[in-house]
C-alpha cells in the first residue's frame, strides 16, 4: 500500500511539473491563433494569424509569433527561449517561474534590439473576442532605443499562451487580441451556454481550402456544421420565426464584407414553429468558396425568436496554389 501511495504521488508530481512547464506557453503541432487588431490606425491588415507548423528536435517553429515571422522557440524548464538566426544564439523571452517584478535582458535582433522583459503582474483577467481568460501573466517589454516599435505588453493565459499583446507605434499602442484559436484540439471561443441551458458550436471540415492554380475548378465547397447541445436532461423548446432554421454568412476578414449569404435567393414560409431540443440538434450545409487568396470568417446562427442568441463563428483560409 505504501509503495502504491508513493507511486501515485510521484505520478502526480510529474503531472504537475509537466502542466506547469507547458501551461502558459503550449507548444503543440498545428496550434493556431488568430488575433484581431483593436486599433490599427487605418492599417489594412485587421487580423494576424499564427501557427505552430513544425517541430524539429527541441525546437518549435511559428510562421509568426508576436508579429515576428519565421520564429523558432525552445523550452528550457520554465524558460521560453527564442532563436536569433542572425547571431545564431538563443535569447530569453519568457520566464514562467519568475516573481512579479523580476526583469531580464531580451537580445533578439528581430525584436528591435537589446531590451528588457519584466513580469509585471500575475492573476490578471483578460477579455478578448475569444473569451475571458483568468489567472493571466502580464509581461512588459522595454526597448529604450526605439519609441515607435517593439512590444509594449504581453498577456499569457494558462493552457492557451498569448491571448493579448501590444506593439508600440508613433501613434500609440496597437493591441492584438485573440479572436479564435485551436490549442491542442481545444477550440476558442468555447461554446457559449445560454440561460436556457443550450450550448452552441460550429465546425468546418477543415481550415485550409486550396484551388489548383493550373487546373480550373468550378467550385470548392466548405462544409459547416452547427450544433445545439442540450445537456440538462430535459427537452428545451426553441421557437423559429419562419420556415428558415439558420443563416450562414461568409465574411471577408480583411474588409468585413459579406462575400456570400446562404439565404440569398431563397424563400421561406412565414409561420412560427417550435422544436423541442433533447440532446443534440445539428444543421449541416456547404458554402461555395471564391477562387482567390483570402481569409474568411464563417458566421452561422439559428433564426429563432424573439432574439437570436444561438450563434457561432469559425475562421477559414482560401488559397490558389
Amino acid at each position: 500500500m505504501r509503495q502504491q501511495i508513493l507511486a501515485a504521488l510521484a505520478v502526480m508530481a510529474l503531472g504537475t511539473s509537466a502542466a506547469q512547464s507547458t501551461d502558459y506557453f503550449p507548444l503543440n503541432l498545428n496550434d493556431e491563433r488568430v488575433y484581431e487588431v483593436e486599433n490599427a490606425f487605418g492599417a489594412l491588415q485587421q487580423h494576424e494569424r499564427t501557427r505552430l507548423d513544425r517541430i524539429a528536435g527541441r525546437y518549435a517553429h511559428f510562421d509568426r509569433l508576436l508579429g515576428l515571422s519565421n520564429q523558432w522557440v525552445h523550452r528550457a524548464g520554465q524558460t521560453i527561449l527564442a532563436w536569433d538566426g542572425s547571431v545564431r544564439r538563443n535569447s530569453e523571452l519568457f520566464r514562467l517561474d519568475a516573481a512579479v517584478g523580476d526583469t531580464w535582458a531580451v537580445e533578439l535582433s528581430q525584436a528591435f534590439g537589446p531590451a528588457r522583459m519584466t513580469l509585471a503582474a500575475k492573476g490578471e483577467s483578460v477579455t478578448t473576442p475569444a473569451g475571458t481568460f483568468s489567472d493571466c501573466m502580464l509581461f512588459t517589454y522595454s526597448a529604450p532605443q526605439v519609441a515607435d516599435a517593439g512590444w509594449s505588453r504581453i498577456w499569457l493565459a494558462p493552457g492557451v499562451g498569448v491571448v493579448k499583446y501590444g506593439q508600440n507605434s508613433i501613434m500609440g499602442e496597437v493591441v492584438f487580441a485573440l479572436r479564435s484559436a485551436t490549442i491542442n484540439g481545444t477550440v476558442y471561443p468555447r461554446p457559449v451556454v445560454n440561460q436556457g441551458g443550450l450550448s452552441v458550436s460550429l465546425r468546418t471540415d477543415r481550415y485550409d481550402y486550396s484551388f489548383p492554380h493550373f487546373a480550373p475548378v468550378a467550385n470548392i465547397y466548405a462544409t459547416v456544421e452547427f450544433t445545439l447541445d442540450n445537456q440538462t436532461g430535459s427537452p428545451l423548446p426553441v421557437t423559429f420565426s419562419s420556415g428558415q432554421s439558420f443563416e450562414i454568412e461568409l465574411v471577408d476578414s480583411a474588409t468585413g464584407a459579406v462575400a456570400w449569404r446562404w439565404s440569398d435567393g431563397r424563400f421561406f414560409t412565414m409561420a412560427l414553429r417550435q422544436v423541442d431540443v433533447s440532446g443534440k440538434l445539428s444543421f449541416r450545409d456547404s458554402i461555395p468558396l471564391p477562387a482567390r487568396d483570402a481569409d474568411y470568417e464563417v458566421r452561422m446562427h439559428l433564426t429563432t425568436t424573439p432574439t437570436r442568441p444561438y450563434r457561432a463563428s469559425a475562421p477559414i483560409r482560401v488559397r490558389v496554389r
